[in-house]
């Protein structure tokens, strides 16, 4: 007699949003509501688009933006609606409020992205989501 054995995460509270798991300080913490699709959001966010073989339309094409792209403001321009792409490709998502992208500031690489969204719960979610290598 064999037993199948799977990892399960229990239903917390019938969330609409579904739930996601992340590490945290060594232990697996169930991520819910705006929390988890955050998480989904910076996980596209890092993932260069055509890499995952289960969904080869996931992830974010802002380094084509920025190896292509030499104007400083063109190349914002095309990261924002990169990011847009991103975030209205989510199905918990209804409504993209605002997205800017800050130019990198100081020695590092790293950019800052603010975005504001919608979910379907009707909860506005705002975040600061940053990119990039920092250097000291």
């Amino acid at each position: 007699m064999t037993a199948d054995w799977t990892l399960a995460v229990a239903p917390t509270a019938d969330d609409p949003l579904a739930s996601d798991l992340v590490l945290r300080d060594g232990d697996l913490v169930a991520l819910t509501g705006a929390d988890s699709v955050l998480q989904s959001v910076r996980l596209a966010l890092t993932t260069a688009p055509g890499t995952d073989p289960l969904d080869p339309g996931f992830g974010f094409d802002g380094l084509r933006v920025l190896a292509e792209e030499t104007n400083p403001e063109l190349a914002r321009e095309r990261l924002r609606v990169a990011v847009i792409a991103v975030l209205r490709r989510d199905p918990r998502i209804r409504r993209v409020l605002d997205v800017r992208v800050d130019d990198a500031t100081g020695p590092g690489r790293a950019l800052t992205v603010n975005v504001a969204f919608e979910t379907h719960t009707g909860t506005t979610v705002p975040a600061t989501l940053t990119t990039g290598v920092e250097r000291a």
